[in-house]
C-alpha cells in the first residue's frame, strides 16, 4: 500500500470515528434530557403527594380517596426513581463508551497527523535535495 493511500484510508477511518463520536454525544445529550425530564417528573409527582390535604378532618370516603390518591403518587414516584436509577446506569455506560471511542478517534488522529508530518517531511527533503543538485550544476558550470 502506498503511503498516499494509507494517509487516505486512514483519514476516511478518523472520519468514521469522528461520526461515531458525534453520534455518541448526541445520543448523550438525549439520555441527559431523558434524566433531566424523570428528575422534573419526580418533583412534580412529590409536589403532587404532598399538596393532599390532611384526611383526620375531611368525611371518610373523602379520606380513603386521598389517601388512596397519595399512595398512587407515591408509588409512581418509587417506580420513577427506579427508572431514573436504571436510566443513570444506561448513562454511565454511554459516558465510558463515549471516552473509550473518542480516545480510539483521537489516537487515529495522531497517527494521521504523524503519517502526512512524514510525508511533507519526504517531501520537503527531496525538494531540498533537487535544489542542491541544481545548485551543484549551475555552480559546475560557473566559469
Amino acid at each position: 500500500m502506498t503511503t498516499k493511500t494509507s494517509i487516505r484510508t486512514l483519514a476516511r477511518l478518523v472520519d468514521v470515528r469522528e461520526r461515531e463520536v458525534d453520534r455518541l454525544q448526541a445520543d448523550m445529550a438525549g439520555k441527559l434530557a431523558l434524566r433531566q425530564r424523570y428528575l422534573g417528573n419526580i418533583e412534580r409527582l412529590q409536589s403532587l403527594c404532598d399538596g393532599v390535604p390532611q384526611t383526620g378532618s375531611l368525611h371518610p370516603l373523602l379520606s380513603m380517596n386521598s389517601a388512596g390518591y397519595k399512595q398512587s403518587v407515591a408509588d409512581m414516584v418509587v417506580v420513577h426513581r427506579q427508572e431514573l436509577a436504571a436510566h443513570e446506569i444506561e448513562i454511565d455506560l454511554a459516558r465510558r463508551e463515549l471516552a473509550l471511542v473518542s480516545r480510539r478517534c483521537e489516537v487515529l488522529d495522531q497517527v494521521l497527523l504523524r503519517q502526512r508530518s512524514m510525508v511533507a517531511h519526504g517531501a520537503r527533503v527531496s525538494e531540498q535535495k533537487r535544489q542542491d543538485d541544481i545548485a551543484v550544476q549551475v555552480w559546475g558550470r560557473a566559469p
